[in-house]
């Protein structure tokens, strides 16, 4: 079944609009469909069957939302990006979230020797966006070297298509899904409903999609809990 995971980009306990990356100009969430920037009444509001959380004050080293992911794990099936950098990241209490390290964020080794969390490869201008410069440049080698992996899936992070339902590169995602041995994601530039029906064609599994629910270009049925 084709995933839509609902995703809460959240700074200082708010949702914030994540638009291309841009993240000292995000603002509170301004949605269609909630009267809320506040994480838990949005879930309790929407009670999405599956949310992806990034926390963005992690992600920029100034301070934490761990005790929100923890409220929000409770509530639904829940990924998280807590900027994971290290082992000890690893420890961090986030409820029963599911752990994603980041090409952003993560040494290389990190990511290849951590079993069971989602793999986040951060594209941004075109090129993969690594901390480690053991990384690999090239997405589908990327893709290749996790195959060997013990990885739950891989997310592809289209940060300059994030918040602008400007669409995606259909043909860089077919290479990706003939590629990879394990399940592939998309996050960034989903615009509606049609967006997540050509995604599911071409084999990727699921969809991180924020901006068309908030604008009610995709309804309930598709991320609602059953």
């Amino acid at each position: 079944m084709f995933r839509t995971i609902f995703v809460l980009d959240i700074y200082n306990s708010v949702v914030v609009h994540a638009k291309r990356g841009e993240r000292d100009s995000y603002e509170p969430i301004k949605s269609r469909i909630v009267d809320s920037a506040n994480p838990l009444e949005i879930i309790d509001s929407l009670q999405p069957s599956e949310v992806y959380v990034a926390d963005l004050n992690r992600l920029q080293e100034r301070g934490d939302n761990l005790s929100v992911i923890r409220d929000i794990s409770a509530r639904t099936q829940t990924m998280c990006d807590i900027g994971i950098s290290s082992g000890a990241d690893l420890l961090k209490d986030c409820g029963t979230s599911t752990r994603i390290i980041g090409t952003e964020t993560a040494p290389f080794e990190l990511m290849c020797n951590t079993p069971s969390v989602s793999v986040s490869i951060d594209i941004f201008k075109g090129s993969i966006l690594a901390k480690d410069s053991n990384t690999p440049c090239n997405v589908l080698e990327l893709v290749r070297v996790l195959n060997e992996c013990n990885i739950l899936d891989i997310i592809v992070l289209d940060m300059d298509r994030v918040g602008t339902s400007t669409g995606f590169d259909s043909n860089l995602l077919c290479e990706i899904v003939d590629e990879s041995k394990h399940p592939v994601l998309l996050g960034g530039g989903i615009s509606d409903e049609g967006d997540l029906d050509v995604l599911e064609g071409i084999g990727i599994k699921g969809a991180l999609v924020a901006t068309a629910i908030h604008n009610g270009k995709v309804a309930p049925n598709r991320y609602r809990q059953a």
